[in-house]
């Protein structure tokens, strides 16, 4: 047997024999070139096509990129596992509640526009929180789903306080989000839809009034004043789990309530909400800050 013969051998027998073995029959059939390799596909990676050693996918599963207002990328990757304390609700308890951390733990609400006998599911049970549904976005357990039928006004919605209140019937409680850039949300719907998703402060939310915001408690449509006008931006969502990253400097008014020239006050936050015209069919997981 040849010197190179036995070292091949031996190199086998101290623990690569894998690896050695395929190179020297490699070197067998055509010592100047190795063996081409490949591995496999992740979504949002690929792989290397030459050499004898195709390396890993760069991603498996990964986030093949995420685009706000009116789109964003599919489900996957660690963007479904975001730092716990950026989390606002991820409903892995089966309810619709916050995570309680960073001084957060609301529970969520529905509201609609009040058309006569249209309805919104959940329903919902006094002194029980909503309930969530299976399954979530990136394969999770647990998700919230919402359904709306009937509503031929503004529509109708989810939202979720930042803070807890105090005690029942207290005043929102003002949440401080400087630390942050804005929101992630993971949603998709049984057929594609506008969603917009809002953010309210103390110069848009009538909560805001006796912490010094200037928006007008009213009713009155004609009242270019009134409260409610939040900072927000229209999704594009789709029959598939999709990410949409919101940065806060991107939210706008629509333009109805009090104007807000500077913008968004992240120091004295009050409340998400997530909202759509007409009839729908609405998933939505993963709801996180950005920083």
């Amino acid at each position: 047997m040849s010197t190179e013969g036995r070292t091949c051998i031996s190199k086998a027998l101290a623990g690569i024999a894998l690896f050695v073995a395929a190179g020297c029959a490699a070197e067998a059939t055509n010592p100047a070139t190795g063996a081409a390799g490949s591995g496999p596909t992740g979504a949002g990676g690929s792989a290397p096509t030459s050499g004898s050693q195709a390396g890993p996918t760069t991603g498996s599963g990964g986030d093949t990129g995420t685009t706000t207002g009116g789109s964003g990328g599919s489900a996957g990757g660690s963007a479904c596992a975001p730092d716990p304390m950026l989390v606002i609700s991820d409903f892995e308890l089966g309810t619709a509640k916050e995570n309680v951390v960073a001084g957060r733990g609301g529970d969520w609400f529905l509201y609609d526009d009040k058309t006569p006998n249209a309805v919104q599911t959940p329903t919902k049970v006094p002194n029980m929180p909503l309930v969530a549904e299976g399954s979530g976005a990136c394969g999770s357990a647990f998700a919230f789903h919402t359904t709306a039928m009937g509503f031929t006004g503004f529509g109708a919605g989810a939202g979720v306080d930042f803070a807890p209140k105090v005690m029942t019937g207290a005043p929102t409680t003002i949440y401080d989000g400087s630390a942050y850039a804005g929101i992630s949300i993971y949603a998709k719907a049984a057929a594609p839809i506008a969603v917009r998703l809002s953010v309210s402060d103390v110069n848009t939310d009538k909560e805001g009034i006796a912490s010094g915001g200037a928006c007008v408690d009213t009713t009155d449509r004609t009242n270019r004043m009134r409260c409610g006008d939040y900072f927000g931006q229209n999704l594009a969502v789709t029959t598939d789990w999709q990410r949409f990253d919101i940065p806060f400097a991107m939210m706008a008014q629509n333009g109805w309530g009090l104007p807000v020239p500077a913008g968004i006050d992240k120091t004295k936050l009050f409340s998400l909400r997530v909202q759509a015209k007409g009839d729908f069919d609405l998933w939505i997981d993963n709801v996180a800050f950005t920083q």
